[in-house]
């Protein structure tokens, strides 16, 4: 029933653009023609440099990895403190919306302090679509759990060919990376 009230509804649409290609496959044979197209979310647009602009400095002189999360679950924190115990750092934690706060270092800040605490992050721990596209735009090393089956996620990581950088929530060793081994 649903998709013939999609089916109706794109009929409307001249063109139609997703994030994530399994919606596009998805919509695909209901748009009666219509081009659907998998485009990249627009923060992937703006030059690094112009992101920067929005930073401020370092917020901590020692080693920290960011855990932000769009939803909690132990296993996330269980993570992000076993590789921060791996390479001698702190977890700082960004809940996201109404996610709870779990640690003794969980920050709520704005765009900018948000920023800048990834830009400097030693490594990153998401959930979040958004956490991965930061730590790719600032090119620091991060692990996604996946622990929502965020589509989007899975379609970035897959065309800037770091699949690996997913994992189970249930990891027992973490992966080893080029540029970082944790």
């Amino acid at each position: 029933n649903e998709k013939e009230i999609i089916k109706k509804k794109l009929k409307n649409f001249f063109a139609i653009s997703v994030r994530e290609d399994q919606l596009a496959k998805f919509l695909l044979p209901l748009a009666s023609g219509t081009p659907v197209q998998t485009v990249v979310d627009p923060t992937l647009l703006l030059p690094v440099r112009n992101w920067d602009e929005l930073t401020i400095q370092r917020p901590m002189a020692k080693k920290y990895v960011v855990c932000y999360y769009v939803t909690y679950n132990k296993k996330i924190k269980k993570i992000a403190r076993a590789l921060a115990h791996r390479i001698g750092a702190v977890v700082i934690y960004f809940p996201s919306f109404d996610a709870p706060c779990v640690g003794k270092h969980t920050l709520k800040v704005g765009p900018d302090g948000f920023l800048s605490w990834m830009k400097y992050a030693d490594f990153v721990v998401t959930n979040s679509f958004h956490g991965t596209v930061f730590s790719l735009i600032f090119n620091r090393d991060f692990l996604v759990i996946d622990d929502l089956q965020d589509f989007r996620i899975e379609t970035l990581l897959k065309s800037v060919h770091l699949e690996e950088r997913k994992v189970l929530s249930n990891i027992t060793e973490f992966p080893k990376y080029n540029r970082y081994h944790v």
